[in-house]
């Protein structure tokens, strides 16, 4: 479904294209493409016009949600799905190693992902860039407590299996992390020590950042006072 527009909070971008080239479902996966040279085409679907429930792309993706990976014959959805499918068809086995026992950790965090990481940084976030209403004080409290308690030494756990690598799942939770602490540079996840450094690293580890970040660069930009 489109983003809900809240002019109070944010200024969404009104063109299709920027629309979705800030999506942190969409990011990640042009960041593996265009750092791997691998060849590929962004088609842009209009989600303000509601182009993701015309019979077309719901022939590809019942779900109607973006991103959607056509690749000749073969349609596929879910971000995280698509990453491995990538990577696996190019042998990207620094993202996602060979190695059955590693390629498991970095299923798992890609997994814990979805289920605990990014629900505590809608909390967190989302209000501030008009994809929902306030959170309650209550729901804020506990985001907190448990990305202290719970989430933050998950990660660094993962870190420590995953060894000096930068896996997919660090490219998908690194952009997402940049990108809290640059609109939120006073909120709890940003202040957490050592998580600006990871966010760094992954960053760092993705050279042609440049070419598709700008957008999401500017958009994730705090407002002026």
């Amino acid at each position: 479904c489109p983003p809900r527009h809240d002019t109070k909070q944010n200024a969404w971008p009104q063109d299709p294209w920027s629309l979705v080239s800030i999506s942190n479902n969409v990011t990640p996966l042009l960041a593996i493409c265009t750092e791997n040279k691998i060849e590929h085409e962004m088609v842009v679907c209009d989600l303000m016009k509601g182009a993701q429930k015309e019979p077309e792309f719901m022939a590809m993706n019942p779900m109607h949600c973006i991103p959607v990976l056509e690749d000749g014959d073969f349609k596929m959805w879910e971000t995280h799905s698509i990453a491995r499918y990538i990577c696996g068809k190019n042998k990207l086995e620094t993202l996602y190693p060979a190695d059955v026992q590693k390629r498991a950790l970095v299923d798992s965090q890609l997994d814990w992902q979805l289920s605990s990481f990014y629900p505590c940084v809608r909390t967190h976030l989302y209000e501030h860039i008009g994809f929902a209403g306030p959170s309650s004080e209550e729901d804020k409290t506990a985001a907190e407590a448990k990305f202290a308690a719970d989430l933050w030494p998950t990660l660094q756990f993962f870190q420590k299996g995953n060894g000096a690598a930068i896996t997919v799942a660090d490219v998908f939770l690194g952009i997402a992390l940049h990108f809290v602490c640059k609109r939120l540079p006073d909120g709890f996840i940003a202040k957490t020590e050592g998580v600006k450094e990871y966010a760094a690293k992954v960053k760092a580890s993705l050279p042609k950042w440049a070419e598709y970040m700008g957008d999401s660069e500017g958009f994730y930009t705090p407002p002026a006072k």
